[in-house]
């Protein structure tokens, strides 16, 4: 980066920093987050918000209006939609959007309810998964590394000399390199413990004397890959359950009411007699996925991938079918962070049941 931009990187994070401390929360209203929020980034990235020729509100497309295009020269460069703080960024908000860049022939459009700034490339083809390039999170990522991917993608100097078009592209190509290697991989493996060459018999077979004093001949080896080849059994509970269970009951899924913990803020997650600081109703969530992932591999996989909600999954391999994935340590599983306390709450006492826990084991410490 320039010297310009990293005054400009410094700037910005400084004021996501500030406003961490603020909590987004406090900005109540679309018009709130939008003058206190939004049009400020835009302002640390070398926009005017206060020239409407720039920083156009409101601005018409086709028969509908996009909050705020970014003008430069005879016609807008970008298109922004802006949404409540707080409020969840939906797949229609993601369509609209990008129907509204794409019928202009806009190359860069956002959507961002202040927190969160989603950017997409409208003109590529493919669904909205497709074509979106990037999430930025204020609240959860470092604000320096935010501030960076900001400035080189939004700022006015990036966009008049094209800078933020190639590097959104290259994180798009990055993306899709990285989707088709990870779903390449568990075909690549399969077929080469399905027909074994020399060179990993003998490898294998000098690991095993390695470990045991004992070389097992090439067809032993080869018979243990075709083992390890077959699919693998249906989930089932793991007979190990740290908290016994007399019997079955359903209880409540939902122990308090779901309402009671719009606006809450967890500070401390107590699962199976252990604590854990939390900072946001997410963290409480991969808290507990995390410990089921560690305290049941071999069958954590067929219950997480099981939690799909009413348009998408909330747990998959692909990190592009989730709205803003968050990889699972220890396995090769994304989990979806884009999630409100009211969505949190059931999904982990559900987790619970599928795994065989009693909702008791789960306690949070909320304000």
């Amino acid at each position: 980066m320039s010297n310009e931009d990293v005054h400009c990187a410094k700037a910005l994070s400084d004021f996501f920093a500030e406003l961490r401390k603020k909590g987004f929360r406090s900005f109540a209203s679309e018009e709130a987050t939008k003058q206190g929020i939004i049009l400020r980034v835009l302002q640390k990235l070398g926009w005017d918000p206060f020239n409407t020729e720039e920083v156009e509100p409101e601005h018409g497309a086709g028969t509908r209006r996009v909050d705020y295009a970014l003008i430069l020269g005879n016609g807008p460069a970008a298109f922004l939609g802006a949404k409540r703080s707080g409020e969840e960024l939906t797949e229609n908000h993601q369509k609209q959007i990008l129907d509204y860049a794409f019928e202009e022939g806009i190359k860069l459009a956002l959507l961002t309810n202040g927190s969160t700034w989603e950017f997409y490339l409208p003109l590529l083809s493919g669904n909205w998964q497709q074509r979106k390039v990037l999430a930025v999170d204020l609240e959860h990522q470092a604000p320096e590394e935010a501030a960076e991917r900001m400035v080189r993608l939004l700022s006015k100097n990036a966009i008049v000399s094209g800078d933020a078009e190639k590097y959104a592209l290259d994180l798009h190509k990055s993306r899709q390199r990285q989707e088709k290697i990870e779903e390449a991989l568990p075909e690549a493996w399969k077929r080469l413990i399905e027909r074994p060459d020399d060179m990993l018999v003998d490898l294998l077979a000098e690991e095993t004397e390695s470990i045991c004093g004992f070389k097992p001949d090439g067809q032993q080896v080869k018979d243990f890959l075709g083992q390890v080849a077959q699919p693998p059994a249906p989930p089932r509970v793991a007979t190990e359950q740290p908290v016994p269970i007399r019997r079955r009951r359903r209880s409540p899924r939902i122990p308090r009411t779901p309402t009671e913990l719009v606006g809450t803020k967890p500070s401390q997650v107590s699962f199976l007699g252990k604590e854990y600081p939390v900072t946001a109703w997410f963290e409480a969530l991969e808290t507990v996925v995390q410990e089921l992932v560690k305290r049941h591999p071999r069958d954590y996989e067929g219950h997480l991938l099981a939690m799909v909600g009413s348009k998408r999954p909330y747990i998959s391999r692909r990190g592009s079918e989730l709205r803003k994935p968050r990889r699972i340590a220890g396995s090769g599983l994304y989990l979806e962070s884009n999630l409100s306390a009211q969505a949190v709450h059931p999904l982990i006492l559900n987790l619970l049941e599928k795994f065989g826990y009693e909702p008791k084991v789960f306690k949070v410490t909320y304000q």
